[in-house]
């Protein structure tokens, strides 16, 4: 009978989906509102005529926004619900 190998003795590399899907999902948390609130800040700044006023309020937001949700990500993967 053939001996298996113990857990981490494997030489090959395994590549492993949830920390690739929670990446992705973290990527887009990031991405997704600074998209959108910089394209309402720019529209908001040709309107008003007031730039770079509301391109830094939306960034500012956006971080604000993405910082909560990548927030909320790493409390539930901590909690194992990944």
């Amino acid at each position: 009978m053939a001996k298996q190998p113990t857990r981490g003795t494997d030489p090959t590399p395994t590549f492993d989906l949830s920390l690739a899907a929670l990446s992705g999902e973290i990527g887009l948390k990031l991405a997704i509102p600074l998209i959108i609130f910089m394209v309402i800040g720019i529209k908001l700044d040709r309107t008003l005529h007031t730039t770079p006023l509301f391109i830094f309020l939306a960034v500012a937001l956006s971080l604000t926004a993405s910082t909560i949700m990548v927030a909320r990500i790493v409390q539930r993967s901590m909690r194992g619900q990944v």
